[in-house]
């Protein structure tokens, strides 16, 4: 797949699908898909770049959302704006190139915002190679790449900079802030030099997305071919219920009598899936629900009794794979007290 060397307007819609699906459950990106059509309307196409092609020393900034994205209005330049900016004034030097925190959900659309309202490139690459719905989970950090400053602003203007060596402290105290701060809110983080990008993100990451996007717009039964997507099960949504930040959900198969995948998820995501008590897949592997009428990518907590569904999966980075990566992201890390399914 050949690398596109800009991200126009014409192809939001392909970035907001791919998002959705690599979202893994988590909240759908389509509220964020209009202030960025319209910022890439009046500032022009932003360049997709590989951090290889920018000077060593260059400073690369990750950019996400810290709640459902960029909402439409001017304020959603001036949170991304202020954010980097934040960042940029800490660490004494001017950000080259923005960098997705995560490929997944709206992160992906925040982060080409952020590079039309700057003026700078975006980076063909992410902090995740899907979407974990916490800035704290990636790669960056796996890599030893400090987090902080962490700048969190919201479409009004209000910063929150944060400033401390404990990840832990600094997770905290970024959650509070994002709650305060409300929807449409951005983060700035992970500044890093251009060299030392490769070992902390996924290469690719945002073509990858945009093709998955246009795939997804296909109604063909081809459309995962060549993409590590793996079509898992299909049947009908059954039995959605959860508390407790927790939920489940059954999909039954309608042609094989007591046959059924049950789906475990929190809000942020889809968790596991298991067959008769097997795990089948789950984190940090990606797990997706897609309607198999529509193509479109369902977020976990919008699971709804009836529709025919795909549930499909893909191989996580293989760095999510080694000890301290399913640490960090694989079920424990999200509350359920059991090991990962095999890799895919």
């Amino acid at each position: 797949m050949a690398r596109p060397d800009r991200i126009s307007a014409d192809l939001v819609d392909d970035l907001t699908r791919g998002a959705a699906l690599l979202a893994a459950g988590g909240a759908s990106p389509a509220a964020a898909a209009g202030p960025l059509r319209a910022a890439l309307g009046e500032r022009g196409p932003v360049p997709l770049v590989a951090a290889a092609d920018l000077p060593p020393e260059a400073l690369v900034v990750a950019v996400g959302a810290a709640g459902p994205g960029p909402r439409a209005g001017p304020g959603a330049d001036v949170a991304a704006r202020t954010a980097v900016r934040a960042v940029e004034q800490r660490v004494g030097a001017r950000c080259a190139a923005v960098l997705p925190l995560e490929i997944g959900g709206a992160s992906a659309l925040a982060a080409v915002h952020a590079a039309a309202v700057l003026g700078v490139p975006c980076v063909d690459a992410d902090g995740a190679g899907r979407g974990f719905g916490r800035w704290d989970v990636s790669l960056l950090a796996l890599a030893g790449v400090a987090p902080t400053p962490v700048a969190l602003a919201g479409p009004g203007g209000d910063l929150v900079l944060i400033s401390t060596a404990d990840p832990q402290r600094a997770r905290a105290l970024a959650a509070a802030a994002a709650d305060t701060l409300g929807g449409g809110a951005v983060v700035a983080t992970y500044p890093v030099a251009a060299a030392r990008c490769a070992a902390g993100t996924v290469d690719r990451s945002v073509s990858g997305c945009l093709d998955l996007g246009a795939r997804l717009a296909r109604d063909r039964a081809d459309r995962w071919a060549g993409t590590g997507i793996r079509p898992l099960f299909t049947g009908l949504l059954a039995d959605v219920g959860g508390a407790a930040g927790r939920g489940t959900a059954t999909v039954l198969d309608p042609g094989t009598p007591g046959r059924a995948l049950r789906l475990d998820f929190v809000p942020t995501g889809l968790i596991l899936a298991t067959e008769d008590g097997v795990p089948r897949a789950g984190v940090p592997d990606l797990l997706c629900v897609v309607d198999a009428d529509t193509g479109t990518p369902l977020p976990a907590t919008r699971l709804a009794q009836g529709p025919r569904v795909h549930v499909v999966t893909a191989a996580a980075d293989r760095r999510w794979r080694t000890a301290v990566g399913l640490a960090a992201a694989g079920p424990r890390a999200f509350g359920y007290d059991l090991d990962p399914p095999g890799a895919i």
